[in-house]
């Protein structure tokens, strides 16, 4: 099961879920339950500080309860962060959070960043997730 809780409308709901399940296929793991909850920074920042002593706001929080071959996860994702990044980097708000959603799961396949070498492989496999989405996206809108 995957949920999307207070999900940006310019998001589909099931081409993600989709995207996510073919994804989780490439990755050969399962999901069982997978949450993503899209939050204010006031709300990420308390998370942060709660769960990891970290007393600033972040873009994004996963918290993998069972992760390997089969995924249990929730995956908090500030809306205002997504903003604010798409801006600063030249991206439409869709590929941020896109970017977001990909560099949660990926955490639970398996994938690290922190080292400088980790966050280009990370880097790359996102961008790889995103080229999949909007082909994902397309093959939905041409049905």
């Amino acid at each position: 099961m995957i949920e999307f809780i207070n999900k940006p409308e310019i998001l589909n709901r099931k081409i993600l879920t989709k995207w996510l399940l073919d994804n989780a296929t490439q990755f050969n793991v399962t999901v069982e339950r997978l949450s993503y909850f899209f939050v204010t920074k006031k709300r990420i920042h308390e998370l942060n500080k709660t769960f990891l002593n970290h007393d600033f706001p972040t873009d994004i929080l996963t918290f993998p309860y069972k992760s390997g071959e089969s995924i249990v996860a929730e995956v908090f994702i500030s809306k205002d962060h997504a903003e604010e990044n798409a801006l600063n980097y030249s991206q439409t708000l869709e590929n941020e959070l896109i970017r977001l959603i990909s560099h949660g799961f990926l955490h639970m396949t398996g994938f690290s960043d922190k080292t400088a070498n980790e966050k280009k492989e990370m880097t790359k496999k996102e961008d790889e997730m995103i080229k999949m989405f909007h082909v994902e996206q397309k093959l939905q809108n041409d049905v």
